[in-house]
């Protein structure tokens, strides 16, 4: 079982001060087995020139294909964004690593990840929960949606049942409208299911999230010693430690 893609959710503030172009070159650089890579972008980026060309810019240098969402169309736009970039090209892609911006990589990030998800049957999401300081270190902080519920950042196994559940959350419960994230309210509802108690979500040891901003200062191999791959605010202003070179 591979990783048959890798998808970026991304808008053109990522765009405009490099960021996006930042996670790009990591990608290229640092993966071990090549996939195609697809960015999906809000629709606002037509409106400005110089973003419409940088992205025009990485796709002839074949860092990524590009593919504008509408985020108009529903009140949430990072919701419908994220929504519907998990709908896309299930046919050619079945399973999908989402990356955000503001992820560090590892030399062969991909390969452990790889390797572990082989041994893994009828699953949706191979991710991380919470790993930072916010309500409290895990002992003390009260908050268990907070603490597990899955990260955005994450390999997903497109399955009918999955998407199911994705589009119940999205469209049935309204949640392409509401004010909190996708992951959020994903995880709210399925710790209300008949699913929360089937292994369909899988807490990766080589992916952490450290998402927040006030996790920008925490060390993430004190957490996650074998991590690959890091979703945490102003990565370039930390010291990410390689174990694999």
């Amino acid at each position: 079982m591979m990783i048959d893609a890798i998808f970026i959710q991304s808008w053109h503030g990522e765009v405009l001060d490099g960021s996006l172009s930042r996670l790009l070159v990591q990608i290229h650089e640092k993966v071990d087995t090549p996939v195609p890579v697809w960015t999906f972008v809000d629709n606002t980026s037509l409106k400005h020139a110089s973003v419409v060309e940088q992205l025009k810019t990485m796709q002839q240098q074949g860092l990524t294909c590009v593919e504008f969402v509408d985020d108009t169309q529903y009140k949430n736009a990072q919701t419908t964004v994220f929504y519907h970039m998990l709908c896309a090209k299930i046919s050619q892609y079945p399973r999908v690593l989402l990356l955000e911006a503001d992820c560090k990589l590892s030399n062969h990030f991909d390969t452990p990840i790889i390797q572990d998800i082989q041994s893994l049957d009828n699953w949706w999401i191979y991710g991380s929960t919470y790993y930072g300081t916010g309500g409290g270190e895990l002992e003390q902080d009260t908050n268990q949606l907070r603490r597990n519920h899955m990260n955005g950042v994450a390999v997903y196994n497109r399955t009918p049942d999955y998407l199911r559940y994705a589009k119940l959350v999205f469209d049935v419960e309204r949640g392409r409208d509401s004010e909190l994230a996708f992951d959020w309210l994903f995880a709210m509802r399925f710790f209300q299911s008949e699913h929360k108690h089937k292994p369909v979500c899988y807490d990766s040891p080589y992916i952490i999230n450290l998402s927040p901003i006030w996790d920008q200062s925490t060390v993430y191999n004190t957490r996650k010693p074998l991590a690959t791959i890091v979703h945490q605010k102003q990565m370039d202003m930390l010291c990410f430690v390689d174990t694999t070179v």
